[in-house]
């Protein structure tokens, strides 16, 4: 049993109006312009539904589990159409079905009152909201990437397209989409492995101190905690804590002497100390593209009056992030204690900190941070 589909796997050359080819030009161009995943979803479902005047529009991928999941719907709130929770699977009955549409490789059309599905499968796939389904597989040579899912009331009869003109649309569609999926996702985990890479490298670093273990992560989650007490968006959240886990990388480069040492160092070794963030924003940026990650790491040595290093920065000059974590990280050295002087309590930590608001710290960070505890 399968539901209505193309005769063919081909793509019969067709004219589209100039309007729909203009727009389907403009789609391609944001697809290829970005690596963004979410963008990618967004973009694709918006367009589709505007392209096809459709009530509504969603795109499914496959994850680990072989299942599909819901990663975008347009309009977001649709209220002829209940869609699935983004993240989250499309319900269980109707999974095989579109299992079945996926390995046609040809778009389909399912009427809600098409006789081959029961009202339990017409429920799951929304064909109680929905007159009818074009349900348009995504590939990528031998890949199944997922589903582009249209509904409409009107058994799309309307829009100025006829009925073939919108299933080749959407071939022509989900073509595009699948291949943004799959160039993005291939990016993310090789973006992904590297770091998981480096952040193996960045624990061998705390491995190699029993002062610093845990350190990193300790940094993270109170960087992360601020960043979301002060709103800044889930991007920039997400580069602090990466700049948080990856702070220290550059220390690989230091050796255990100077590192250990429990008494002052020299002038050049100190100044060999000073190196470790310019090496730790490189590791970074040979590793990934990571560039505003590398910027923060770089960074997080700087004082909020110019007396910091590498690059002598004061006040605003600092990214927002990188004064986080200077914060941050003072606080948890403080904290956890040195090989060169003992722990000091959290009180002690947050009144030195506070000493030091205008001179080392953002003073406007220092008071939101006292606020945290």
């Amino acid at each position: 049993r399968s539901a209505g589909q193309m005769e063919s796997d081909t793509k019969p050359i067709r004219h589209l109006p100039g309007e729909k080819m203009s727009m389907l030009l403009d789609l391609g161009r944001k697809l290829v312009a970005t690596n963004s995943l979410d963008l990618i979803f967004t973009s694709t479902v918006r367009a589709t539904a505007d392209m096809a005047q459709s009530a509504f529009c969603k795109i499914l991928t496959l994850d680990e589990n072989n299942a599909f999941i819901c990663r975008a719907t347009y309009p977001s709130k649709n209220l002829t159409h209940k869609t699935t929770a983004h993240g989250k699977p499309e319900p269980i009955v109707s999974q095989a079905i579109y299992h079945e549409i996926l390995q046609s490789r040809l778009p389909s059309l399912i009427h809600h009152q098409d006789p081959r599905f029961s009202n339990q499968e017409r429920r799951a796939l929304g064909l109680f909201f929905i007159d009818t389904l074009l349900v348009a597989p995504l590939w990528v040579d031998h890949e199944p990437i997922g589903l582009l899912v249209l509904g409409d009331q009107a058994r799309f009869n309307n829009g100025g397209l006829s009925l073939d003109d919108k299933l080749y649309l959407a071939s022509l569609i989900s073509d595009q989409a699948a291949s943004a999926i799959s160039r993005a996702s291939l990016l993310s985990q090789l973006t992904e492995n590297r770091l998981e890479t480096v952040l193996a490298l960045a624990k061998t670093i705390e491995a190699r101190d029993k002062y610093t273990g845990g350190h990193a992560q300790r940094v993270t989650d109170l960087a992360e905690q601020l960043a979301r007490r002060l709103n800044l968006d889930e991007n920039e959240v997400q580069n602090i804590r990466w700049a948080a886990l990856l702070h220290d990388i550059g220390k690989i480069g230091i050796s255990d002497d100077i590192l250990h040492r429990p008494g002052p160092l020299t002038d050049q070794e100190w100044e060999m100390m000073r190196q470790h963030p310019d090496i730790g924003a490189e590791i970074i940026l040979m590793v990934s593209d990571l560039t505003e990650v590398a910027d923060l790491v770089r960074d997080h040595h700087e004082r909020y009056d110019g007396s910091g290093y590498p690059r002598g920065m004061k006040g605003d000059e600092i990214p927002l992030g990188a004064r986080i974590l200077a914060i941050i990280d003072s606080y948890g050295a403080m904290t956890d204690g040195r090989v060169y002087r003992p722990a000091s309590s959290h009180q002690e930590a947050v009144l030195e900190i506070r000493r030091c608001a205008g001179k080392n710290y953002d003073p406007v960070l220092v008071e939101e941070f006292a606020q945290l505890f």
